[in-house]
């Protein structure tokens, strides 16, 4: 237990003008017990700027209508390669590259159909939960999979053979500790 001396040292001190020093300059700011007053250090605004920054959404901006960062699954993340890839699955479709990191603001949406659409679009049965499954279900896009993956492995096999035939054989040559021992 503190004694009565501790105790009016302590009331005296925070009653008393309390001295700051900052930036070289001596500034005073009046604490006092009775009069509900508290002692508040000096607002840094660039701190505040940094704390209101990691506390902001992640979002692309205003320029992008705050666009927000989606969290990133493994069939989003396949996704998203698949529409990077599809210049592969039509031979006679041209598509700009792109960058070969996944974006990090995007939106992905569902396609309402129009009344004028009635008899164009696709039925209940072809509609599928991701791009992935639209991609091997769609016969065209297979059949053309396939005929390519046959093409890439008949030049190899070609090469290969090729190969084979024109590379002379040479005996596998003896190592220099068995020479000696004969």
């Amino acid at each position: 237990l503190k004694s009565e001396r501790d105790e009016d040292v302590v009331s005296r001190a925070l009653t008393d003008q309390v001295i700051m020093r900052g930036k070289g300059k001596a500034t005073s700011v009046s604490t006092s017990i009775s009069h509900g007053a508290v002692f508040h250090p000096p607002r840094d605004k660039r701190k505040e700027a940094r704390e209101a920054k990691k506390n902001a959404p992640d979002t692309a901006g205003a320029g992008w209508f705050d666009l927000p960062a989606p969290k990133m699954t493994p069939d989003l993340k396949r996704d998203l390669r698949l529409i990077k890839l599809r210049g592969t699955f039509d031979p006679k479709r041209f598509y700009k590259s792109h960058e070969t990191k996944l974006p990090k603001y995007f939106a992905i949406g569902t396609v309402m159909d129009g009344h004028a659409d009635y008899y164009s679009r696709m039925t209940k049965k072809e509609r599928k939960n991701s791009i992935a499954e639209e991609v091997m279900s769609n016969d065209a896009i297979s059949h053309y999979r396939k005929r390519r993956f046959d093409a890439v492995n008949a030049n190899a096999e070609y090469w290969s053979a090729k190969r084979k035939k024109s590379a002379p054989n040479f005996k596998a040559p003896r190592s220099r500790g068995a020479r000696g021992k004969h």
